[in-house]
């Protein structure tokens, strides 16, 4: 029964720091063995730094300690408080910007140079199986073939484009130039809260070390939270290869249905392939199934 896989990307799966409304991307693929935790790059945070010292209010201090004195309140003193508010508002606008621009720019992705690749891939899910070939070209484009059924052939075509979609390289500038960043909270973990003004879809992040370790978006009816719980160093660059994703509806935040991913991925010349994608999903009504998306004989394409 070819047309009872059930292809997990049915509810809209997200993208890491890249234009998400393009296509239909999942979590962190990047967000595929070596532990996160075992090469966290330090960087300064806020608390460390030592930005330009911030305008100075007038020598009537504050607007409470006016106050208190029973004085007017100045032109001079209302000017000083605005102009202190946004020295220290940009400098931790700048301040949060350059940690998720870092983390950002740590993701691990294929180079110019990457020439494409082809792959035979097998599909798993329950008892069905399902074998086929798959080609991305340089320009990032995907081929899927020999798969017979349809709909099958779609979900696989759509997968590949969530690998793609992470292991292609992105402008910083381009996709965030607009957006304003702030410090939010910092949770147990260590983990820096990046909220974002000016994107489209209300993204905030979670920045540890230098890995994006969680993506929390919107997207029409549907609000999405990813967490990364492992990544693969490549020296190049990081990639999630554990992690999950929390669909809810974003007006009641009612759950809609929770995956976990766990991928590999194996060097072939200089590029990072991936070899092994398994999604375990369940369902708003608690139906659970495991998807396993396996790559064999990964060769690069001539340049």
């Amino acid at each position: 029964r070819a047309n009872a896989i059930r292809p997990y990307n049915n509810i809209i799966a997200p993208m890491v720091g890249a234009r998400a409304h393009r296509m239909r991307p999942k979590c962190p693929l990047d967000i595929s063995t070596k532990l996160r935790c075992t090469q966290i790059i330090p960087i300064l945070l806020p608390s460390t730094q030592t930005p330009e010292e911030p305008p100075k209010l007038s020598n009537s201090s504050s607007f409470l300690e006016i106050s208190a004195r029973g004085e007017k309140i100045s032109d001079n003193d209302i000017n000083g408080v605005i102009n202190t508010s946004k020295a220290i508002m940009t400098v931790a606008t700048t301040n949060a910007r350059d940690i998720f621009r870092s983390a950002y720019e740590n993701r691990y992705t294929w180079d110019e140079g990457f020439p494409g690749y082809t792959a035979d891939i097998i599909l798993t899910q329950g008892e069905e199986v399902h074998t086929g070939k798959i080609q991305v070209n340089a320009d990032y484009s995907v081929e899927v073939t020999g798969i017979d059924d349809e709909k099958v052939q779609e979900s696989i075509y759509n997968q590949m484009r969530d690998i793609v979609t992470h292991r292609k390289r992105g402008n910083f500038d381009a996709s965030h130039g607009k957006n304003q960043f702030n410090f939010g909270q910092d949770d147990p973990t260590g983990a820096i809260e990046i909220l974002v003004t000016g994107d489209a879809m209300g993204s905030n992040y979670k920045v540890r070390g230098q890995e994006i370790c969680q993506v929390s978006r919107v997207m029409g009816p549907m609000a999405f939270t990813i967490n990364t719980e492992e990544s693969l160093d490549t020296g190049e660059g990081y990639i999630s290869i554990r992690y999950n994703a929390i669909f809810r509806n974003a007006k009641t935040d009612e759950l809609k249905g929770k995956r976990d991913f766990k991928e590999t991925y194996e060097k072939i010349g200089n590029y990072y392939l991936p070899s092994c994608q398994v999604i375990n999903a369940i369902d708003a009504g608690g139906e659970k199934s495991t998807t396993e998306f396996t790559f064999i004989n990964l060769q690069l394409l001539q340049s």
